[in-house]
């Protein structure tokens, strides 16, 4: 509406430029005077004509830059426009989604039977049962952004290469956690679940690892030294290059498939399965697993066998 009264407001004035400018063009003899009409008459109109016309030429250059500030206005709202559009259209992406079973992104959804509560900061979904279904397996909520905080859900990190030392992930739950080369020497990981997880060259000196549950988990080159076991469980999975020099290992279970390389001196107190087979390891006495009197174990060596 303002481009359209602007646009009329210009065009009057251009036209009653135009009739000043015709009116001011009067032709004069050579002696200065017009037929038939006093020149200093003629003269003072013409005069009083071109003034007319300046004020005119000079509201229309007015009226012009604003008819051009507000196409420049119009220009910036369109562009306003089309981003909320582009967002609407999001939004309606993932209503779509929603009312199709998923979570609204890509390859990420709750799991068959949870409902959907909210989303996190990071805008993934939250699941009543606070697990990710994602293209690379089930994921806790807490991995993106990351939590690291007590009761965590962090199901299938990926917490590689990172430098956790003494962090607080009591009751946390990292099931099939990436832990590849990561440092959690002086943990605090009290009834932490470690389930699954892939545990190579990962550290947990002198961490508390009580009731911790280390089940069904292949650990490479992981160091327990000093760290506190009391009562943890290891249950299936295998050890290979473990040191747990000097760790509480008080009412462990150690019943693991299989355990090679593996130094336990000065961890006393565990209790083994019967049917686990340790391989050139060292049990907590001192002596090797291999000479034990029963092969391949460290009974009456420091651990009791069940």
């Amino acid at each position: 509406m303002r481009i359209f009264k602007a646009v009329a407001i210009l065009g009057v004035g251009l036209l009653l430029a135009a009739s000043a400018r015709a009116q001011s063009d009067v032709a004069l003899t050579n002696d200065g005077k017009v037929p038939g009409t006093p020149f200093v008459q003629l003269q003072a109109q013409i005069d009083d004509l071109n003034a007319k016309l300046t004020f005119l030429e000079a509201q229309a250059a007015l009226l012009a830059g604003e008819i051009g500030g507000l196409k420049a206005t119009d220009t910036d709202l369109q562009a306003q426009i089309d981003a909320l559009q582009t967002a609407i259209s999001a939004l309606e992406g993932r209503v779509t989604s929603l009312e199709n079973g998923g979570s609204g992104l890509a390859g990420v959804r709750c799991f068959p039977g949870a409902s959907l509560v909210g989303y996190s900061d990071g805008g993934l979904p939250l699941c009543s049962d606070g697990l990710l279904l994602t293209a690379s397996g089930p994921q806790g909520k807490d991995c993106n952004p990351l939590r690291l905080e007590p009761s965590a859900q962090l199901i299938g990190c990926d917490l590689s290469g990172l430098d956790l030392s003494g962090v607080n992930l009591y009751a946390a739950d990292l099931t099939g956690a990436n832990l590849t080369g990561t440092n959690l020497s002086g943990a605090y990981l009290f009834a932490t679940t470690l389930n699954k997880a892939i545990m190579t060259d990962t550290v947990f000196s002198n961490a508390d690892l009580t009731y911790a549950k280390l089940n069904d988990a292949n650990m490479v080159r992981v160091n327990f030294d000093g760290a506190n076991l009391a009562n943890a469980d290891f249950m299936q999975g295998t050890m290979r290059d473990v040191s747990m020099v000097g760790a509480t290992l008080t009412t462990t279970w150690l019943f693991l498939n299989e355990v090679h390389d593996s130094d336990f001196t000065g961890s006393f107190g565990a209790t083994a399965g019967r049917g686990m087979r340790m391989i050139n390891s060292i049990c907590p006495d001192g002596t090797n697993s291999n000479d034990n009197s029963m092969p391949l174990t460290c009974r009456n060596a420091g651990w009791w066998v069940y």
